[in-house]
């Protein structure tokens, strides 16, 4: 191609950022990074690329868009920035809720009027343009050229559009479609409120009522009414200052007695080496330097590797609470800052020796129940049963509820949550339904739910003692003391180790990880969109579990009566009578 004539390259330099390539007529974009961005950019003063073009016309129009492109970049960082000094405020007052309509007011006829005489701003719409398979004309206009008429058509569509939506939304009250332009305003202020901050509605209201009076001025404009642009706001002053401390006790007073003493503990150690070995900054001022120095003197403390990769967790925990629960910081900024821990004991899957020797015990072919209280009478047959069919917890099954067997989607499966007093689950991966698998009803585990409920229990284990903040303390200690115990020549491995066997049987029958995932309550590998949208139907969930086979096993239907629930149900009735 050609190359076309030209303004000089300076001039050409302080309209678009064009230059040409040295020794070359090649043209090239390059944009300043803001000094106060630089942290967003490695430090780097600018950003430079070759456009591969010799056509100046060509040229412009690719600058226009990489600048516009690299506009939109600055402004989501600044807003990075700004939500960094914001305070978050207790409640939202008339006044207040006024200001923030006046900033979304304000903002969208400033971004209206740059759209309308700025060409990059206007080449960020060409570009959308582009995208959407619309007709784009060859290039922005001139710099006090105006809109091509392509670009002025589109735009006129919109505001009509945007003035029709916002004329509906406020008609019906929809306030939920200001939110996000709200919470935009504030950060413009300096102020943080959530969903559940007093006096919400009244800010939205404003809101809205600012979006429609600005759609109402776009279309006064393109009508060519003059529609003066209102002055700035200034930020509203903080009200107060949190440091993590204040979140932990925030924290502490809404989880209750959610947690076991133990483990609140060591939550707050993590927070007192955190406020011994940094600054102990408000929260609003802690960066990602700090949060990356902070893990190194973790792992220069000693000690095994999953301790210092749990304190870690905990004081990013904490942030993350700040952040989604509390609304005092736009964000996690520890996020992904990790410790890698090491397993110290490793678990392997139990092996077909191991797995026919201790399902060979008279407790699986005769149901010759345990008289140790710690085993829960049928809990002992049961739980050991469930976790060779679902690889769940000990501590999640110790837990389970008659409630919890129950069916849905045509499928009969165990709900494991934490819906009752003293359920606990270990992450948010660990709530979860998984299907029944085929073998353990016909063993009659359904029939021993059915009767449990039956009988006038809560529990699905009425004679299983639980301890609180560990309802697998007393099952765990039995099952390491005596069936483990009871087989001679054969080391059988711990109850946890089920999980890997679970896994390694869905592993060898094809069963994708993310499902694997879901069954046995892991936290989801891969990406952010993997974790988002990895929802699994129930059927590839029931086939999953199904898949679990050990061919070598072979055990015989023996419950027929449930004794246990028997002598639980003659003792319920004499303390009735």
């Amino acid at each position: 191609m050609s190359s076309k004539i030209t303004p000089d390259d300076s001039m050409a330099s302080k309209q678009t950022g064009l230059s040409r390539r040295k020794g070359s007529n090649v043209w090239q974009f390059e944009i300043r990074i803001p000094k106060a961005l630089a942290q967003f950019h490695d430090g780097k003063r600018s950003f430079r690329i070759s456009l591969r073009t010799l056509d100046y016309g060509e040229a412009k129009l690719q600058a226009a868009l990489r600048k516009a492109e690299w506009e939109t970049k600055f402004d989501n960082q600044r807003r990075v920035l700004e939500a960094q000094k914001a305070h978050h405020i207790d409640s939202i007052g008339p006044e207040i809720a006024a200001e923030l309509g006046a900033v979304i007011l304000r903002d969208a006829l400033v971004d209206d009027q740059q759209l309308r005489t700025d060409v990059t701003a206007q080449a960020g719409l060409l570009r959308w343009m582009e995208l959407s398979g619309l007709s784009v004309p060859d290039s922005p206009a001139d710099r006090f050229g105006g809109m091509p008429d392509a670009l002025a058509d589109k735009l006129l569509e919109l505001h009509q559009s945007q003035d029709d939506e916002t004329k509906l939304a406020l008609a019906r009250g929809k306030l939920v479609d200001a939110l996000p332009a709200l919470q935009r305003a504030g950060l413009k202020l300096g102020i943080q409120f959530n969903e559940q901050t007093p006096g919400i509605a009244l800010a939205l209201q404003a809101a809205l009522k600012a979006m429609r009076q600005a759609a109402s001025a776009k279309v006064a404009r393109d009508r060519g009414d003059v529609i003066e642009t209102p002055s700035p706001s200034k930020p509203l002053k903080p009200q107060q200052v949190y440091k993590l401390r204040d979140v932990f006790k925030l924290w502490e007073k809404s989880i209750g007695v959610d947690l076991a003493d133990g483990t609140v503990r060591a939550r707050e150690l993590a927070l007192e080496l955190y406020e011994t070995h940094t600054e102990n900054l408000p929260i609003t001022d802690v960066t990602r330097i700090q949060g990356d120095a902070f893990r190194a003197k973790l792992r220069s403390l000693g000690g095994a590797s999953k301790t210092a990769r749990d304190r870690m967790d905990y004081v990013k925990g904490l942030f993350n609470y700040a952040h989604t629960q509390l609304g005092l910081i736009p964000g996690n900024p520890w996020l992904a800052l990790n410790i890698k821990s090491t397993t110290e004991k490793r678990r392997f899957p139990w092996t077909t020796e191991q797995i026919v020797a201790f399902y060979g015990q008279p407790l699986f072919t005769s149901y010759v129940l345990p008289e140790s209280g710690k085993a829960g009478a049928d809990a002992g047959y049961w739980i050991p049963l469930l976790g060779l069919y679902t690889g769940a917890r000990l501590g999640e099954l110790c837990q389970l509820q008659v409630t919890d067997v129950r069916q849905e989607e045509g499928a009969w499966l165990v709900d494991i949550n934490e819906m009752f007093e003293g359920q606990r689950v270990k992450s948010d991966a660990g709530w979860r339904k998984v299907p029944v698998h085929s073998e353990l009803v016909r063993l009659g585990f359904l029939d021993y739910a059915d009767a449990t409920k039956k009988a006038g229990h809560a529990s699905l284990w009425p004679r299983l003692h639980l301890r609180e903040g560990k309802p697998s303390h007393g099952y765990s200690a039995w099952f390491n003391n005596v069936p483990r115990k009871a087989i001679k020549g054969v080391t059988i491995p711990d109850f946890h180790s089920l999980r890997h066997t679970v896994r390694t049987a869905m592993t060898i029958a094809d069963v994708p990880e993310p499902t694997q995932d879901r069954i046995t309550g892991h936290a989801l590998t891969g990406s952010t969109g993997t974790k988002v949208y990895a929802h699994v139907p129930m059927r590839k969930l029931v086939a999953a579990v199904e898949s679990i086979q050990y061919p070598f096993l072979t055990l015989q239907r023996v419950y027929k009566v449930a004794k246990g629930i028997e002598v639980a149900r003659a003792r319920l009735a004499s303390v009735e009578a």
